[in-house]
């Protein structure tokens, strides 16, 4: 595998599901060396696997798939010309996509309301004056806040996300879309409520919002009346989903300290809120659970909440109850679900999901009546075009006496070879079985082919090996991470064919 090797990754995005289950549509998006650039499409496969996946929109740059629950139209976000990303709409029937959204800085994500009529999305609205010129026509910007900007983005400050709510079939488009937040704050994770008169959604509405990491979690009827929040500080939180009777509102959360800043190695678990406020929030997993930062996200269904989980370079699809009970594992393996979705249908309960290896960055796999069918072939190019090399498990002891996971990938031939220790960032994420990703064995495979053996390890500090394992460095990472770092190297270079004096 060389660098070059990069534009046969294929990456694909959340799926998303048609309401009887039958069809899951996903995005793929590629590297294209020839235009130093990206390419996304979207594919449709049958969850049953009866037909190959086949390729629904030819890009270049569609994303953020979203199925109304009707089936009938296709939801996602491409360029217009000239322009940013907007909403479109795609009848399944037959036609062409045709865009629903003119917002000056590009759209979101879609959500489409429970009756198929009405699309939820976030967009980004600039002060009057700015991001429509040249920047050196702008006034100078003035910075009060810690949380200013984002990478890859710019300032944040001066373009504050908000909620809106579009109808796609509206005769008339200058009316067709109604701003349903106001103020200078971010708003994120929009979905609907079961009878679609509400909305929930995260956002950073307090006194000190941009100097610490608290947000909250909000609730309004989609023309923005009856704003109140469910959260009073103390947790830092992401996508809040309905359960299904609509009591409830789900979300994974991290706890903050007193200021409302964070603890090193807090797991990100399950929570659950009453709607009415008569509870406070209250935690559905333990804290040796944590969400995988590959998918960052959960979907409520009837029996409980999807949650992927790490576990020991894994990450595990598994059904947590509503009343906080023992998981159910409904994915596992020597494997990583980057991204899910999940319906309950008519045959019960269907699960879309991608699923990524050591050899693979990830196909869409369908998970109905209990039986898993594989629904593309996006990583087979990698395997079949390039020779990777295995990867071989290790464990090895730390000073104290801790067990710790560790991976070598060597070149072909004898050696001795070269050594690289590769150490991950972080903390709290892991190495683990995926070709793709900030903790996955893509540069481990170049590093390999290039003629070096390579050590990968997960120490203390890093997710899925529970709450302990993770809160170890939390007064000293550097000096308690360093010894684990240090015992997994000493124990691979045991092997007689890797050179413990080229290093």
């Amino acid at each position: 595998m060389k660098p070059t090797d990069i534009d046969l990754l294929p990456v694909l995005g959340r799926p998303t599901l048609s309401g009887d289950g039958r069809y899951a549509a996903v995005v793929a998006t590629r590297p294209d060396l020839a235009t130093e650039g990206y390419i996304s499409e979207l594919w449709l496969a049958e969850t049953d696997g009866s037909t190959p996946a086949r390729l629904l929109t030819r890009g270049p740059h569609d994303a953020a798939p979203a199925f109304s629950p009707d089936g009938r139209h296709l939801a996602f976000l491409r360029p217009v010309p000239g322009g940013r990303a907007q909403l479109h709409i795609l009848p399944m029937d037959g036609g062409e996509a045709r865009p629903v959204t003119n917002h000056p800085i590009g759209a979101g994500q879609p959500v489409w309301s429970p009756d198929s009529k009405l699309l939820a999305h976030t967009a980004r609205v600039p002060e009057p004056g700015r991001y429509r010129g040249a920047p050196q026509s702008e006034a100078p910007r003035r910075i009060t806040k810690l949380r200013y900007c984002a990478d890859g983005f710019g300032y944040t400050i001066d373009r504050p996300r908000h909620i809106f709510v579009t109808d796609p079939f509206a005769e008339d488009p200058a009316t067709a879309t109604t701003q349903v937040t106001e103020g200078n704050y971010d708003h994120s994770d929009v979905s609907w409520s079961p009878d679609g008169q509400l909305l929930t959604f995260t956002a950073a509405r307090h006194e000190k919002a941009g100097d610490d990491l608290r947000n909250d979690l909000w609730v309004c009827a989609p023309d923005g009346t009856g704003l109140r929040s469910l959260t009073d500080g103390g947790l830092l939180l992401g996508c809040p989903r309905f359960s299904p009777d609509g009591a409830t509102v789900c979300f994974a959360a991290e706890p903050l300290d007193e200021n409302n800043n964070p603890y090193t190695s807090m797991s990100y678990g399950l929570w659950s809120i009453p709607l009415d406020g008569s509870a406070p929030a209250r935690r559905l997993t333990d804290k040796d659970l944590h969400l995988s930062f590959a998918s960052q996200t959960i979907h409520p269904v009837a029996d409980g909440i999807l949650f992927a989980a790490d576990h020991r370079g894994e990450v595990h699809l598994i059904l947590v109850p509503y009343d906080g009970g023992a998981p159910k594992p409904l994915i596992t393996g020597v494997r990583q679900v980057n991204w899910y979705t999940a319906v309950d249908g008519p045959d019960g309960l269907t699960v879309a999901a991608v699923i990524a290896s050591a050899t693979s960055a990830g196909d869409l796999v369908g998970l109905r009546a209990g039986e898993e069918h594989v629904l593309t072939s996006f990583g087979q190019r990698l395997v079949e075009q390039t020779d990777l090399l295995p990867v071989e498990e290790f464990t090895a002891t730390a000073p104290d006496g801790h067990q710790l996971q560790g991976w070598i990938i060597r070149p072909q031939g004898e050696g001795p070879h070269p050594v690289l220790l590769q150490i991950k960032g972080g903390p709290h994420t892991q190495w683990g079985y995926t070709l793709n990703g900030p903790a996955a064995f893509d540069e481990a495979q170049v590093y390999a082919s290039a003629g070096y053996a390579v050590v990968l390890g997960n120490p203390r500090g890093t997710s899925g090996y529970g709450h302990d394992h993770a809160r170890y460095i939390a007064d000293d990472l550097a000096r308690r991470t360093a010894p684990d770092l240090l015992a997994l190297l000493d124990k691979a270079l045991e092997s007689p064919d890797l050179d413990a004096d080229r290093v």
